[in-house]
């Protein structure tokens, strides 16, 4: 209640005695607080965001568990929560003496040796601004967030989401609905656009997943929102005549898919490469406007061939298709490489521009840390 119009921020959550946690069910679903004393009942509000941090049974997280089962809360106080966030303690000899480093910098009373973009006062003036924003959700953005939940739904429904780890429910489009909101609280928008909608929907799928990781699909696509006639599970490989005979190679097409743990040191490999490019190219006076998509995948290429990893061309083209969709993946699902395209594009630069649309100048996002 002493949060009400702010945040909340709860600390081992997990060590909640299970009477509180029952009293916080109110809180979060309804935003009050009902007291019943000496014969007087009063509805206290308590409208505000609730940040918990909660440790795993026995101090460390079981990858071949769920959430649910890794940490000691019910399942009626988690479906409560729109995101989650977890936090592996890896050994990571960067982050590490990062984190040293800072550590004892607080302990010697050292100030900060970078330069902040925005002030404090900056981000409390855009936070304050940004909340006076009540946007409207339109009827695009409706339809969408119907689609959304569908296919969410959908989806648990067959089994497909982590082994019926998580289920999905109607608090789960809540928080879509809350998520799309705040997100166009912080574009400063009156409305829900779809983009909004698609943050919101990409947020919530990234939160469900079970953490164990299984293996990369390279050509999954985005879930379709309408019924479409999947082409390759009927003629594998070439062309149907009219009698529905196939012509060519009736092999089944071959599905690219990698470990998570090769998925993650190929990407963490080409992250590692752009940032040291990016960081040489400060130190020699210039204006770092990324690489493009092709001199990553040479890079790469000659890596292999250089270790004698490539003995025949068949091979070399294998791998080129390979780091090709890891890069996609890393652009269009993960957001960790940030694709510089150009916009504004006339109908008459079209086709001029198509090749640079398709080798698009890449670079890292800020924010990721690498933690081999």
């Amino acid at each position: 209640m002493l949060a009400d119009n702010g945040v909340c921020c709860i600390d081992e959550f997990d060590k909640m005695d299970p009477s509180d946690q029952v009293a916080i069910h109110e809180a979060m679903e309804q935003q009050t607080i009902s007291l019943a004393k000496a014969g007087v009942r009063a509805t206290l509000n308590a409208r505000t965001s609730i940040l918990a941090a909660a440790n795993p049974i026995g101090g460390r997280y079981d990858r071949a568990k769920s959430l649910q089962q890794n940490v000691a809360l019910s399942a009626p106080i988690m479906s409560r929560f729109d995101l989650f966030f977890i936090l592996i303690d890896e050994s990571s000899e960067m982050v590490d003496y990062a984190i040293a480093r800072k550590i004892v910098d607080l302990h010697c009373n050292k100030e900060e040796t970078y330069d902040c973009v925005y002030t404090r006062e900056d981000l409390l003036r855009y936070i304050a601004f940004a909340r006076s924003f009540k946007p409207i959700i339109t009827e695009e953005a409706g339809k969408l967030l119907v689609e959304y939940y569908t296919v969410l739904r959908g989806r648990d429904g067959s089994g497909a989401s982590g082994g019926g780890s998580w289920r999905i429910t109607v608090r789960q489009l809540e928080s879509m609905l809350r998520l799309a909101e705040a997100m166009a609280k912080m574009h400063c928008s009156g409305h829900v656009a779809p983009q909004h909608v698609h943050e919101a929907y990409r947020l919530l799928n990234k939160s469900i997943i079970r953490v164990e990781q299984p293996d990369i699909h390279l050509d999954e696509e985005e879930p379709q929102l309408e019924p479409t006639m999947d082409v390759d599970q009927d003629v594998p490989n070439g062309t149907a005549d009219t009698n529905g005979h196939v012509n060519g190679d009736s092999a089944p097409k071959q599905k690219l898919t990698l470990s998570f743990e090769d998925y993650k040191s190929l990407s963490d490999m080409l992250v590692v490469f752009m940032r040291k490019e990016e960081a040489e190219a400060e130190t020699r006076g210039e204006e770092s406007a990324g690489m493009r998509k092709s001199a990553v995948v040479s890079w790469y290429l000659e890596q292999l061939v250089a270790r004698g990893h490539i003995e025949s061309e068949s091979e070399l083209l294998q791998r080129k298709t390979l780091v090709e969709k890891v890069i996609d993946r890393l652009m269009y699902h993960d957001q960790v490489i940030i694709p510089l395209s150009t916009t504004g594009l006339k109908a008459t630069q079209k086709s001029a521009d198509q090749e640079l649309e398709d080798d698009p100048l890449l670079v890292v996002h800020p924010n990721y840390v690498v933690d081999t």
